[in-house]
């Protein structure tokens, strides 16, 4: 037998066969292409907000009327939140949607296997149609911007480059309208990700001597995507008629019979929809129900017009829009054609948008635009032609100033939604007051999708160095406590009001706080916390946020995740002080918050919760810059964060004397004292270098102290007096039958500790006042019944 049969290299005429550096650089742009995609797709999906899944409501109504009755219509609807409204009409006693089917039918497909899953509208319309514009809108956003990714590294002059092309992605992906609405399941949208799916594959044949079973599957896909578009929406309708001139104008007469029979398969489902909806294949949704706002018609004042608009709503919205354009007309001159196309396509939409009556009605930015947006991003990577040093830097500091302010701009719009309907006013403005008063929306798929992203990034992770690793999982591990958690108790504001009456020059309230909170007590005219000093004054950048108008209320539960991802960091950086894995280091990272009854009672976000994350926080940081990387002045002030949040906590402070005087510790730095024989002066002269540290480390902790002490001084009269005996009725409780401190409080709590371990029933009773999305947590930590044992009053 011939050797060579079994030989690849023998099989393939040569011209097909990759040399080792494409073979480099199709993994390297392969692994990157699946990182953008799983990357935009999981931000898009942390980004589906309530109000957008409300108000669009009528982009889930197809789709419900198809999985759930099987028909096209929108009638019949059992849930409230898909009752026909707007853009909707009449036609022979049924009512329908003026929009193309293709978002209907995608959101069709993802619903029926959501659906034997047992999800629904009705029960579960938000995590359903969360979940639904995951699958669809989302998902093929993001393989949009692959495709975006795709060409701008074939206009590469080195083929191994992937900076600029990744810079247009991301621009696309994160700075452009794509990002506001990836969260909604629009027919736009969709059709923008078909039309740049498309165009990617046309590239593709124009570009590379594909093989011709695969030129074939490219040309069908191709077709078939263009008349997908089509099926969608009618938007880009002339981009799709560029895109197959640009196809026919290569020339691959061969491939144009799989083009053709792909824009069949295509546009069948809109011929299907029509004739079965309006009798007729050809008779449009809008044009069935008389929506004339979008018939074109020229017509020169609507014109003018709708150019002032749109250059308006660039600059405001998407300014990279115009970078983008400009960067076209740099790209080089052996990819004249590539530009052209590009360009044709960005005209013929403009062409269309400027001479029809609508702009949309509710949008957040120039939504018509929208299928424009990855053709103008990709011309970013024009300006890496230009020569010019000088020119180079100043265009560079202007790239990157319109990025940041686009990215900016529409993260916003994504958080907070896009239907907005006063377009005269920019959008930005009150989207950031409504989001810095507390009016911010939920996000259904946050918490589900917060471990499997994390998988995502696991690679990525290994090769951050351990400060960045330790930053980044405490930032991880802030985000996911901030959607795990419901801030029941923010009410109880305590610290964050004295902070302000500090800043006002008070060191208490003039008026009655309200019946609510009764750790306020009333002193002559004014109320005092009893809160020690040190927990009013980590609040005090909280309070100066107020006074400037960025936030409305206390934002205790941003703090509350903020003290839980530090937890986090130096629970980690404190595991350093043995040798063990990264995924151990981990481990007592996350074990101290999230295995712990730390989850739900930091989670429920008062000011004693708040109080005691910034005391736990405090313990493991100073322990970090005792033990780990010694700094007696930090270790100083994060003793104080923690005594000043938890007077108690001073009791620890022989344990830090020790290691910052004690050579037994094991610490370097030291010299062993001398012999007993030696001066007592010399043993005091090798002491001094031990003294100095530590009175370092002492020195924030000891003016804290004498504050703390002239606060109490000025409030109550005395200097050891916090003020908590003072709370009306507390002494009659039977836990404080001796007061607050005493011996014969011992025996009682141990027996109370160990009773709680062993006796069930009183976990079991403890879930009434547990949150019903942490009740699972409660049944594994034993607590008493009573309200105190929570350190909550009776009513909560």
């Amino acid at each position: 037998m011939d050797s060579r049969a079994t030989d690849p290299s023998q099989l393939l005429p040569r011209q097909w066969l990759p040399s080792a550096q494409f073979l480099r650089t199709f993994r390297l742009v392969g692994a990157t292409s699946l990182f953008l995609f799983l990357s935009l797709w999981f931000i898009y999906g942390f980004l589906i907000n309530s109000d957008n899944l409300k108000a669009f409501g009528l982009q889930q109504m197809g789709v419900e009327a198809i999985g759930e009755r099987g028909h096209f219509y929108l009638e019949g609807s059992k849930s409230p939140q898909l009752q026909p409204i707007g853009d909707t009409f009449s036609h022979d006693g049924h009512i329908y949607a003026a929009k193309q089917p293709g978002q209907f039918m995608a959101g069709a497909v993802a619903y029926f296997f959501l659906h034997k899953l047992g999800l629904n509208y009705v029960t579960h319309y938000l995590l359903t149609a969360a979940l639904v514009t995951f699958l669809t809108t989302s998902a093929l956003t993001a393989l949009a911007a692959v495709a975006v990714f795709r060409i701008a590294r074939d206009l590469e002059d080195e083929p191994s480059s992937i900076c600029w092309p990744l810079i247009a992605t991301l621009i696309f992906g994160l700075a452009t309208t794509a990002l506001p609405y990836s969260g909604i399941a629009h027919h736009d949208a969709i059709a923008t990700a078909y039309l740049v799916l498309a165009v990617y594959l046309v590239l593709r044949l124009s570009r590379a001597n594909l093989p011709p079973r695969a030129s074939t599957w490219a040309a069908g896909g191709a077709g078939l995507l263009l008349g997908l578009t089509v099926t969608t929406s009618m938007l880009p309708f002339f981009m799709v008629l560029v895109v197959g001139a640009f196809f026919i104008s290569l020339g691959k007469w061969k491939l144009l019979p799989a083009f053709i029979a792909g824009a069949i398969v295509g546009i069948a489902p809109l011929l299907f929809y029509d004739g079965i909806s309006f009798g007729n294949p050809f008779l449009l949704p809008n044009v069935a129900g008389k929506y004339s706002d979008t018939y074109f018609h020229l017509k020169w004042s609507n014109f003018s017009d709708k150019l002032r608009f749109y250059a308006k709503f660039i600059t405001l919205y998407v300014p990279v829009f115009w970078l983008g354009l400009a960067g076209l007309i740099c790209l080089s001159r052996k990819h004249v054609r590539e530009s052209g196309l590009f360009l044709s396509l960005i005209l013929v939409l403009s062409f269309y948008v400027l001479n029809i009556d609508s702009v949309g009605t509710c949008n957040y930015g120039p939504r018509y635009l929208l299928p424009a947006m990855p053709f103008a991003t990709i011309g970013i990577i024009g300006f890496r032609h230009i020569r010019l040093k000088p020119l180079r830097f100043v265009i560079s500091g202007l790239v990157i100033a319109v990025i940041l302010y686009s990215m900016f701009v529409n993260v916003v719009g994504a958080m907070h939604g896009a239907m907005y309907c006063d377009l005269g006013r920019f959008a930005l403005v009150p989207y950031l007051h409504a989001m810095t008063h507390g009016q911010m929306r939920s996000f259904p798929l946050a918490a589900w999708l917060f471990f499997p992203a994390l998988l995502c990034y696991v690679p990525v992770l290994k090769k951050l160095s351990e400060t960045r690793f330790a930053a980044t999982i405490s930032l991880l591990a802030g985000i996911f406590f901030y959607f795990s958690t419901s801030p029941d108790q923010r009410v109880f504001d305590y610290t964050h009001r004295i902070a302000q009456a500090l800043l006002s020059g008070h060191v208490g309230l003039l008026g009655s706080p309200g019946s609510w909170l009764p750790e306020l007590v009333p002193v002559g005219k004014e109320y005092y916390s009893v809160f020690p000093l040190g927990a009013v004054l980590v609040n005090i950048p909280t309070a100066i946020l107020q006074k400037m108008g960025l936030v409305r209320s206390w934002p205790s539960r941003e703090l509350a995740a903020a003290l839980a991802g530090g937890c986090v960091y130096f629970f980690y950086r404190l595991s350093h002080v043995a040798e063990m894995s990264r995924s151990r280091r981990v481990l007592v990272g996350l074990f101290p918050i999230f295995a712990t009854w730390s989850w739900c009672d930091l989670g429920f976000a008062g000011a004693w919760q708040i109080a005691l994350g910034f005391a736990l926080v405090g313990q493991a940081a100073c322990l970090y810059h005792t033990l780990v990387r010694r700094n007696p002045l930090l270790a100083g002030v994060w003793f104080a964060v923690a005594f000043g949040n938890r007077t108690e906590l001073i009791l620890t402070l022989p344990v830090y004397v020790y290691f910052w005087i004690s050579p037994a510790a094991g610490r370097p730095g030291y010299d062993s004292l001398p012999a007993g024989t030696e001066s007592i002066w010399r043993r005091l002269a090798a002491l001094r270098p031990r003294l100095i540290t530590l009175s370092r480390f002492l020195s924030i902790p000891m003016i804290l102290l004498l504050l703390t002490a002239a606060y109490n001084l000025v409030r109550f009269g005395s200097v050891t007096d916090f003020g908590y005996a003072r709370i009306p009725g507390l002494l009659n409780e039977p836990w404080y039958r001796y007061g607050l401190f005493s011996f014969h409080y011992i025996r009682w709590n141990a027996y109370e500790t160990q009773d709680s371990l062993l006796d069930r029933d009183r976990c079991v009773d403890a879930l009434s006042l547990v949150p019903w999305k942490h009740r699972w947590l409660a049944i594994l930590v034993p607590i008493r019944h009573d309200p105190a044992a929570l350190d909550v009053p009776a009513d909560r």
